[in-house]
C-alpha cells in the first residue's frame, strides 16, 4: 500500500518540521533550568514538611497553611498559590526541569488538539493544514514572547500564568465537544476547570467569560443545552470573586478600588492599547510581522479546504468580538497600574495569536463560502501550490533580510546560550552550590556567585547580602541559619 500525499499536505508536514525546529532549543536547554526566588519561597514550607517527615499529609497542611497566609499578606489568586507550594523540588533535589518540559509540551498539546477540535473536527478542514495552523502559532509563540520566565522558566510565573492558560484552552475543547455531544461529563470537566481558572488568573477567566457568553447569545447553538454551560460559568464566576474579596489584593495593592468611572476608563485604554500593541510588536520584530503575514496567507489557503457547510456569517462582528477579548487581557494590569512580572505581557501576546487566528479563519471562510465564483477564490483554488512555493521563497529571502532580528529570536538566544559555555559553567555553579544546600551539616552556607543573566533562563542569583529576599527564600528552603555569596 502506497502512502499518497498532496501537495497541501506535504506543504503543511514541512510547516510543522519547521516549527518544531524554531522550539527545540528552548526545549533542550530546560535541563539547565533551576528554581529561583519565589519559587523557594512559596514552596519552602512544604519541603521542610517533606523532608523531615516524608507526609504527603503533612506537605498538604504546609501547602494549605502557606495559601492562607500569602492569600492575607500577598496574593488572592488562592488556587494557583496552593500550586505554588508543590514545585517539584520540593520532593526530589535536581527535578526542575520536568517543569519547563511539561509545560512546554502541554501547552503544544492542547494548542494541536485546539486547532484539530475546531478546524478538523468542526469545520473539516485537513488534519494536515490544521496542524499546520497551530504549528505557527507555536513558533510564533516560542520565537518572540515577551518572557520565557512566565511561559517555561519560573514555576511561580508558570503555575500563575500558564496553568489556567492550559485549562481555559481545555475548556474551549471540551465546550465543542459538549456542542457536539451534548453529554454531562463534559460539563463536570468544564465546572471543575472552572474552579482553576478562576481561582488562578484574571487573564483566563475574562477568556473564557466571553467565549461563554458567545456561546450563549449564539443563535446558531438553538438547543437548551447550551444553557446548562451557566453552570461552569457562575462556578469560575464565584471561584474569581472569592480571589478579588482575599485581604491579600488589597495588601498589595493598596488603592485598589472599583469605581465605575475607572472601569469604563479601563476599558476604553484596553481597546487602545489593544489596537496598537501589534503595530508595536511588528515595529520592533520585523521578522514577526513576517510571520505574521505568513500566517495570513496560509491560513487564506488552507481555508480552501474547508468542507463544512458552515458559512461564516457576519464576519466583521466575529472578528470585532475576537478582538475584545484580546483587549480584555490589557484590563487587569490597566486598571491595577501595576505590573509585577513578564506574565501579563505573555498573556497579551498569546491571546492576541490565537483570537488573530481565529478571526482570519472566520474571515477567509466566510470568504470562500460566499464568493467561491470569485476571479480571486478561483486563483486560489487553482494557483494554492505555486502561492505556497513562493511563500517558501519569500520566508527564506525574508530570514537572510532580517539576520539580526533572527539573532533576537528566543530560538537563537538559547543556541548562543549552550555554545557559549555559559550553560555549562552555570550548571557547574549551581552543582557547586547543591552539594552546599544538600549538606545537613552545615548550617552557614558560603556559596560561589552566579551571574543572574543567563540568557532565556529565569535566575535570581544568591548574592552577598544575607537579609535578600532570595537568600531568605533559599535559607527557608534548605533549612540554613545564613546563605551568602563570597
Amino acid at each position: 500500500m502506497k502512502l499518497k500525499l498532496d501537495k497541501s499536505s506535504l506543504f503543511s508536514y514541512l510547516i510543522i518540521v519547521g516549527s518544531v525546529g524554531c522550539i527545540l532549543p528552548l526545549a533542550l536547554i530546560s535541563f539547565y533550568a533551576r528554581p529561583s526566588g519565589d519559587d523557594f519561597g512559596y514552596s519552602a514550607a512544604s519541603h521542610v514538611a517533606w523532608v523531615t517527615t516524608h507526609s504527603i499529609w503533612n506537605v498538604l497542611q504546609a501547602g494549605i497553611e502557606t495559601t492562607k497566609n500569602m492569600c492575607i499578606t500577598w496574593n488572592g489568586d488562592w488556587f494557583s498559590v496552593f500550586i505554588f507550594t508543590w514545585m517539584p523540588e520540593v520532593f526530589v533535589a535536581g527535578s526542575f526541569p520536568i517543569v519547563p518540559l511539561f509545560f512546554m509540551f502541554a501547552n503544544i498539546a492542547i494548542t494541536l488538539w485546539l486547532c484539530h477540535e475546531i478546524l478538523f473536527k468542526r469545520l473539516a478542514m485537513g488534519r494536515a493544514q490544521s496542524l499546520a495552523i497551530g504549528s505557527i502559532i507555536l513558533a510564533l509563540e516560542y520565537l518572540f514572547i515577551p518572557s520565557t520566565a512566565c511561559i517555561l522558566f519560573w514555576w511561580v510565573g508558570v503555575v500563575h500564568y500558564m496553568m489556567p492558560h492550559f485549562f481555559a484552552m481545555l475548556s474551549l475543547i471540551y465546550l465543542s465537544k459538549y456542542a457536539r455531544m451534548p453529554q454531562k461529563k463534559y460539563l463536570i470537566l468544564l465546572s471543575l476547570l472552572a474552579i482553576g481558572i478562576g481561582g488562578s488568573s484574571y487573564y483566563s477567566y475574562f477568556m473564557i467569560l466571553f467565549v461563554y457568553i458567545l456561546v450563549i447569545l449564539s443563535p446558531f447553538w438553538k438547543g437548551k443545552e447550551k444553557y446548562y454551560t451557566l453552570i461552569p460559568l457562575s462556578i469560575g464566576t464565584i471561584s474569581v470573586v472569592i480571589q478579588i474579596i482575599m485581604p491579600g489584593n488589597r495588601a498589595r495593592v493598596s488603592d485598589l478600588t472599583y469605581e465605575t468611572k475607572g472601569a469604563i476608563s479601563t476599558i476604553f485604554r484596553a481597546l487602545l492599547v489593544a489596537a496598537q500593541s501589534p503595530i508595536r510588536y511588528c515595529k520592533e520584530y520585523p521578522l514577526f510581522g513576517i510571520g505574521l503575514l505568513f500566517l495570513v496567507i496560509i491560513i487564506a489557503i488552507f481555508t480552501r479546504h474547508i468542507s463544512s457547510k458552515f458559512t461564516f456569517p457576519y464576519p466583521i462582528l466575529f472578528a470585532g468580538y475576537m478582538f475584545g477579548i484580546y483587549a480584555s487581557m490589557f484590563t487587569p494590569e490597566i486598571y491595577a497600574d501595576t505590573g509585577i512580572s513578564g506574565g501579563p505581557g505573555n498573556m497579551e501576546f498569546i491571546t492576541f495569536l490565537m483570537t488573530f487566528s481565529a478571526a482570519l479563519v472566520y474571515t477567509f471562510g466566510w470568504w470562500h463560502s460566499r464568493m467561491s465564483d470569485g476571479k480571486v477564490i478561483n486563483y486560489f483554488h487553482k494557483h494554492g501550490n505555486l502561492i505556497m512555493g513562493c511563500l517558501v521563497v519569500f520566508f527564506i529571502v525574508s530570514v537572510v533580510g532580517f539576520r539580526q532580528d533572527v539573532k533576537r529570536t528566543h530560538a537563537y538566544e538559547t543556541v548562543e546560550y549552550y555554545t557559549s559555555g555559559q550553560a555549562d559553567d552555570f550548571r557547574k555553579q549551581i552543582a557547586s552550590q547543591m552539594e552546599i544546600l544538600l549538606d545537613d551539616t552545615i548550617k552557614e552556607a558560603y556559596l560561589c556567585p552566579t551571574n543572574s543573566d543567563q540568557g532565556p533562563i529565569f535566575h535570581m542569583p544568591i548574592i552577598a547580602e544575607p537579609d535578600a529576599f532570595t537568600n531568605s527564600a533559599v535559607a527557608h528552603f534548605y533549612q540554613k541559619d545564613l546563605i551568602i555569596t563570597q
